[in-house]
């Protein structure tokens, strides 16, 4: 496609997305947001939330220093510290999210009057970086939001965050987690957060163009292959992909290695104890390989990112997309997608999933308190967890938290609580420093298409990354 054309498509499938998000254009005030926190004087502070609907500024504090209640004075009598400070860290996606959060903030904040919090905001790249320090540096919130699995064990092993078993046991938590939200924050006997929400990866797409298009939704490996050839009839490819955002094709290797060599399988080569040399990988990078080849993902793949890819299935340039979320649509057009598992590889291996799970950690360097108890048991909600995950239809971890009532989402989450196991992520089950690597190595095997030299730079990584342990 020419570069002038390929623009052409971008911005045409962009308008529906601009529509969507109306608020971020429109500049409207931040009245309503100052009338839900009644923080007036902090928020005016914060000139990058000015416009309703748009996101923070990178390391932006939401009411600095409290979510006052107006008026509101600490109760006579309280158990708790009068103007007890806490303070949460939070990746924030846009502002509705944003919203929804402080909303459920709210909440809180009208349960414990007595109590400032302080809710620090950051997207972006910049988040990740903002975990690292303050648990290098010993300093900055009681308890923040993170990414389940290894990321959290890397973080334990270093004895930077804070055991919280007992309360665990004291609140009978293990009675409202599935044993994949348990296992995301629980490592050597002890437990380091409570899970919030799962997020199922699977085959988002649009039905009206699929059925227009004469395309079914695959279920095996020829129903792909011959979907792959259709859509290329039509000028089109089955797959959108970005390859801007180099860490979702971690999400393609994870399923075609789950659907050729099983979950135990997986699990040892992420563990870092089969090579990757070994004929089972091969096999699974072969497969990929023959998408490649039959040219089923995005034409310049490179040019676009997760957000620009997905638009392409709105005009037929793209009719399927592996992710985990789509953006919230009008509901017309919501209407119109729906969502279906891996396909199948190989008929004996179970439909595994790929579902990474999401966290609050309590990092080493906070006084478990009164104060922060209540708040994390707040937290660990079936209230909290469900306006929380509402707002981008994830799935909440708490057994007990409602769904989002649309048919997309509760399909969704019955593939979800169905699976009969699988793992998290890539680089959610594998070691922190082999995965911030291999994303390149993936996106240079999906230009170069050489699975003998992927295969060799994996297993490299793997002896440099795990060599201690062999």
């Amino acid at each position: 496609m020419k570069l002038s054309c390929f623009f052409f498509v971008v911005l045409a499938t962009l308008k529906p997305l601009i529509a969507l998000a109306g608020d971020l254009a429109q500049g409207k005030d931040l009245q309503k947001d100052q009338q839900v926190i009644k923080a007036e004087a902090h928020i005016q502070r914060e000139a990058s939330l000015s416009a309703e609907g748009s996101l923070p500024a990178e390391g932006s504090s939401l009411a600095e220093g409290s979510l006052p209640a107006e008026g509101s004075l600490p109760a006579e009598g309280s158990s708790l510290a009068e103007g007890s400070n806490l303070s949460i860290g939070l990746y924030i996606v846009n502002g509705d999210h944003r919203r929804a959060i402080v909303e459920q903030m709210k909440k809180f904040r009208n349960q414990y009057p007595e109590l400032d919090l302080d809710l620090k905001l950051y997207h972006g790249e910049q988040y990740g970086k903002k975990v690292d320090q303050w648990l290098k540096q010993g300093e900055g919130p009681d308890v923040f939001y993170w990414h389940g699995g290894q990321q959290v064990k890397y973080y334990s092993d270093q004895g930077l965050l804070k055991d919280i078993k007992s309360f665990w046991q004291k609140h009978n938590l293990q009675e409202f987690y599935s044993s994949a939200g348990q296992k995301a924050v629980s490592f050597d006997g002890q437990i380091y957060g409570v899970p919030i929400s799962e997020q199922l990866w699977g085959m988002f797409y649009r039905i009206s163009t699929m059925q227009e298009a004469g395309i079914a939704v695959p279920k095996n490996w020829p129903q792909v292959l011959q979907a792959c050839a259709q859509a290329k009839q039509q000028g089109a490819n089955l797959f959108a992909f970005g390859g801007q955002t180099a860490w979702m094709a971690h999400a393609w290797f994870d399923y075609f290695n789950l659907r050729v060599n099983g979950l135990d399988y997986h699990q040892r080569l992420l563990d870092g104890n089969l090579s990757f040399l070994d004929k089972g990988v091969l096999a699974a990078l072969e497969h990929w390989k023959q998408l490649l080849d039959h040219d089923c993902f995005s034409e310049n793949f490179d040019e676009f990112s997760k957000d620009t890819a997905f638009p392409l299935l709105f005009h037929s340039r793209a009719f399927m997309m592996l992710t985990f979320s789509r953006a919230r649509l009008p509901e017309k057009l919501d209407q119109d997608f729906a969502f279906a598992p891996f396909p199948i590889i190989d008929e004996n291996i179970p439909l595994y999933s790929v579902a990474p799970v999401e966290v609050f950690i309590v990092p080493a360097y906070a006084k478990w308190r009164p104060e922060l108890e209540l708040l994390m048991n707040f937290l660990a909600s079936a209230e909290f967890q469900q306006g929380f995950n509402e707002v981008h239809r994830l799935t909440p971890a708490h057994r007990l938290a409602k769904t989002s009532s649309d048919q997309l989402s509760i399909t969704q989450t019955s593939y979800l609580r169905s699976a009969p196991g699988g793992i998290q992520y890539f680089d959610r089950d594998t070691r922190f420093d082999f995965a911030r690597h291999t994303p390149a190595i993936f996106i240079d095997f999906m230009r170069d298409r050489d699975v003998k030299r992927c295969a060799q730079r994996l297993e490299k990584l793997r002896l440099e990354v795990f060599k201690s342990e062999q």
